[in-house]
């Protein structure tokens, strides 16, 4: 449900919006799927998992956790003016997102 509404709340974002050619479609979408991913890889740690399983959670969040956060600022930043992206990025900003430390 939670992706079924982000995904409307994503296309009526990019319609609605001044810059709606496909560089800034993909740019949302590829930030969307990172932060989903994020908070999907963080979620699966557990201080029990097998030393193995660890390193492939640690490898995962670093690259969607860390991906999204770095994309999450270059979006912001790209979108200061546009409300509508704005609240697509903040919409998708977790807390695995936000807390990201390498």
């Amino acid at each position: 449900m939670k992706t079924t509404h982000t995904t409307l709340l994503l296309f009526a974002a990019l319609a609605s919006s001044h810059v709606a050619w496909a560089g800034d479609q993909a740019d949302l979408e590829r930030y969307v799927r990172y932060a989903d991913a994020c908070e999907h890889v963080a979620g699966e740690w557990d201080s029990g998992l097998s030393g193995q399983e660890r390193k492939r959670i640690q490898r995962a969040v670093i690259k969607y956790c860390g991906g999204a956060q770095h994309q999450s600022r270059a979006l912001k930043e790209r979108y200061k003016n546009n409300p509508e992206m704005l609240q697509v990025i903040a919409s998708h900003e977790n807390d695995a997102v936000t807390s990201f430390v390498r």
